[in-house]
């Protein structure tokens, strides 16, 4: 178990802190562990899994997307 700081989730993630805090805020996102006052961390894995959720998400949305745009271009070229 691997404790992560915010610097590090931002590399990871490739988001802003402003973004990642309102991803938590609406809890899409890890919470972080409270280490005293005025530190947090993350949990690395909790992290690493995110971003691998969050690529299948991405991945099913776009060859969705396509499949869709296929659809309408095959059935608007067929009555033409």
């Amino acid at each position: 178990m691997q404790l992560i700081k915010l610097r590090q989730v931002m590399a990871k993630t490739t988001l802003s802190k402003s973004t990642i805090y309102r991803l938590i805020k609406s809890s899409d996102f890890p919470q972080p562990k409270k280490l005293s006052v005025r530190a947090v961390a993350w949990l690395e894995e909790e992290i690493d899994e995110w971003i691998v959720n969050r690529k299948e998400v991405c991945t099913s949305s776009s060859s969705h997307s396509i499949s869709t745009l296929q659809a309408y271009l095959l059935n608007n070229t067929k009555t033409q």
